[in-house]
C-alpha cells in the first residue's frame, strides 16, 4: 500500500531504509537472545497446555478465565508446525512456544515504521522502530508465551490500515463506503479483540476519533454511515465468541490487585512502558526517574514543535524525512489517551489493574515518541538522533 498521496513527497533516503532493516534485525536478535533462560511460569504453562489440546476444545477450556481463544489457536497451529509436544524438556517447550511471541514482536516493531511514516515522515518512522526495538517492555513480552505481542501487531496493522483508508477518503470524489484498507482494518481489529478483550478500549477510542473525522467531512452523513457499517461488520466477526465472553467477563474481578489513584496509574504505566517491568530508579547513576521525566519532556516538546511548524521543511529531502500529519497524530493521541482513560474506568469497576492490561496503547506511545523526536529536526536536522541517544541510554539499561 502506498503511504503517500502527494507526488511531491519523495521516498526515504537509502541510508534510512538500511537503518530500518538493521534495526529490525537487531530487534529479532535481541528477542532471540537467551529466549529459554527464564523458566516457564504459570501463565505460560497454562497457555501451552491449552494450545496443545484439540482445536475445538480450546474455546471451552476452563483455564481461559478472561481470554478469548484466537491467540491459543495461533499457538496451537504454531506448536503443531514446530512439533511441540508434552514430554519435551521445559527449555524446548519454552523456546518453541515463545518463538511465536518473538515473531509477532518483530512484526509489531516493523509496523511502527508504517505508523511513524504516516504520522511524521521517515525520520519519525525510523525513531519509532528504534524505540520499539529497544523497549524493555516489548522485549519482555516478546520472550513469553503470551498474547500481548500478537495483540500489539494486530492493533498496529489495523491502525495503519485505518489511517490509509481515511487518507484516501480525503478526496471528495471518494464516495465508496468500503475500501481495501478499511476492510483490512475490520479484519485486524476484530482479530485483536479476539486475541485480548482489553483491545476493546482501544477500538472504542478509535471509533470515536473516526466518527469525529467523519463529521468534519463535506459528505459527513455518508462517512458516518461508513463508520457504522464497519463497526457492524467487525461486530459480526467477533459475534461467534460472544457466548464465551458472556461466560467469562460479567463476574470477573481480581481481588489480589489494588485500585490505584489516577496519578499512580499513569505513572506506573509510563514507568513500565518506557523503563520496563524491572525499572530501577538507580540506573543511569541514580538518575532513572529524571530520565523518565526527560523522555516525557522531549517527546512532548517535539510534538509541539512539529504541530506548530516552528520551521517548515525547506527542501525535498527534509519533506521526505519530516512530515507531520495532524490527522494521524490526533489519532495516535486519541489511541493513547482514550485507551488509558477507558481502561482506568474498568480498573475502578473491576479492581483489575496491571500495566500489561493497558499495554495495547504502547504502539501509539512509541510512535508518538518517534514523531516527537523527529520534531526537533525543525531546529537542527541531526538533533532527533542526538536526543535519541538520551532515550536509548535508559532503554538499554532497562533491557
Amino acid at each position: 500500500m502506498r503511504l503517500s498521496v502527494d507526488s511531491r513527497r519523495s521516498g526515504a533516503p537509502a541510508w534510512l531504509r538500511l537503518a530500518l532493516i538493521a534495526l529490525l534485525l537487531a530487534a529479532f536478535a535481541l528477542r532471540l537472545h537467551e529466549l529459554a533462560r527464564q523458566d516457564i511460569w504459570w501463565d505460560e504453562a497454562r497457555n501451552i497446555d491449552v494450545a496443545l489440546r484439540p482445536f475445538f476444545q480450546i474455546p471451552t477450556a476452563p483455564e481461559l478465565d478472561i481470554q478469548p481463544p484466537l491467540y491459543y489457536w495461533f499457538l496451537h497451529g504454531w506448536d503443531r508446525l514446530l512439533a511441540v509436544a508434552i514430554g519435551q524438556t521445559p527449555a524446548a517447550l519454552a523456546y518453541s512456544s515463545r518463538l511465536l511471541s518473538v515473531f509477532a514482536g518483530v512484526i509489531g516493531v516493523a509496523l511502527l515504521a508504517m505508523l511513524g511514516r504516516l504520522a511524521g515522515g521517515s525520520t519519525a518512522a525510523l525513531l519509532a522502530v528504534a524505540i520499539g526495538a529497544l523497549s524493555p517492555f516489548w522485549l519482555g513480552e516478546s520472550q513469553e508465551a503470551r498474547m500481548y505481542t500478537t495483540g500489539f501487531a494486530l492493533l498496529a496493522g489495523a491502525a495503519a490500515a485505518l489511517l490509509i483508508a481515511t487518507r484516501r477518503w480525503q478526496g471528495q470524489s471518494q464516495r465508496a463506503l468500503f475500501s481495501g484498507p478499511s476492510l483490512l482494518f475490520v479484519l485486524l481489529s476484530a482479530a485483536a479483540l479476539l486475541t485480548h478483550y482489553n483491545a476493546v478500549f482501544v477500538l472504542v477510542a478509535w471509533y470515536v476519533w473516526w466518527g469525529v473525522w467523519a463529521l468534519r467531512r463535506p459528505d459527513r452523513w455518508r462517512r458516518l454511515l461508513s463508520v457504522a457499517l464497519h463497526g457492524v461488520l467487525m461486530t459480526l466477526l467477533v459475534l461467534p465468541v460472544a457466548p464465551i465472553a458472556l461466560r467469562q467477563i460479567p463476574d470477573y474481578a481480581n481481588p489480589n490487585i489494588a485500585i490505584v489513584s489516577a496519578g499512580d496509574y499513569l505513572w506506573q504505566n509510563w514507568q513500565a512502558y518506557v523503563g520496563g517491568y524491572a525499572f530501577d530508579a538507580s540506573l543511569l547513576a541514580g538518575n532513572g526517574v529524571a530520565w523518565l521525566w526527560a523522555v516525557l519532556a522531549v517527546g512532548a516538546i517535539g510534538l509541539v514543535a512539529g504541530a506548530t511548524s516552528l520551521r517548515r521543511p525547506t527542501d525535498e529531502q527534509e519533506i521526505a524525512t519530516v512530515r507531520y500529519e495532524p490527522g494521524a497524530i490526533t489519532f495516535l493521541l486519541t489511541w493513547l489517551a482514550g485507551g488509558l482513560a477507558l481502561y482506568y474506568i474498568a480498573v475502578l469497576d473491576r479492581n483489575a489493574f496491571n500495566v500489561r492490561y493497558a499495554s495495547f496503547v504502547t504502539p501509539a506511545l512509541y510512535t508518538l515518541l518517534g514523531v516527537g523526536l523527529a520534531g526537533f529536526a525543525r531546529w537542527w536536522r541531526p538533533l532527533p538522533y542526538v536526543l535519541f541517544v538520551l532515550v536509548a541510554a535508559g532503554l538499554i539499561h532497562g533491557a
